[in-house]
């Protein structure tokens, strides 16, 4: 699905962390081909794609222990695009990782979109929580901007959530 020269341009996301003090670890910066590769994925419904960047998000995780927990898109979304980046990608990792995953959070049936929206005009999506499993719990997101969607869904599955991965990160970011 990638070129050879596509795939040179790929560049890591590397670690940050989020309002709340989770970390989050980025596979790729959202830029060139990834920023293409999620676009495919969110809003082609080409799931190809999440195995492309789970490959990336499984390089970033490098061992973790611990149950995929996906960060789901809303209910509205997924009935439009016909998919769930969040689920997709978590399959895709887990079938790389071999870690379990578990769908606990509950979505809500809309929320308004984040996508070309500045930070100051956001607003906090609420995430309902299903049992969640015991251990260490690994939020799996498709982008990270501010944190806000991971640190929602963190205080919704509670303090089991050690950290986050997401296919890509709007910058490059250490922690």
């Amino acid at each position: 699905m990638l070129c050879g020269k596509c795939r040179d341009r790929l560049v890591p996301g590397g670690w940050r962390l989020v309002p709340g003090g989770l970390p989050v670890g980025s596979g790729l910066v959202h830029s060139g081909p990834a920023r293409v590769l999620v676009h495919r994925l969110k809003y082609q419904g080409i799931r190809q794609a999440a195995g492309l960047l789970a490959e990336r998000m499984a390089d970033v995780l490098d061992g973790t222990e611990g149950t995929l927990v996906p960060v789901r898109r809303v209910v509205l979304r997924t009935w439009k695009y016909g998919m769930d980046p969040g689920k997709e990608l978590t399959q895709a990792l887990a079938a790389l990782t071999g870690l379990a995953r578990a769908d606990v959070l509950r979505r809500p049936l809309w929320a308004p979109r984040h996508a070309g929206v500045g930070r100051e005009s956001r607003t906090a999506i609420r995430f309902g929580a299903r049992p969640v499993p015991s251990g260490p719990v690994i939020l799996v997101d498709d982008v990270l901007t501010t944190g806000a969607t991971l640190w929602a869904a963190r205080q919704a599955v509670g303090e089991s959530a050690i950290y986050g991965v997401t296919a890509t990160s709007a910058g490059r970011v250490v922690m």
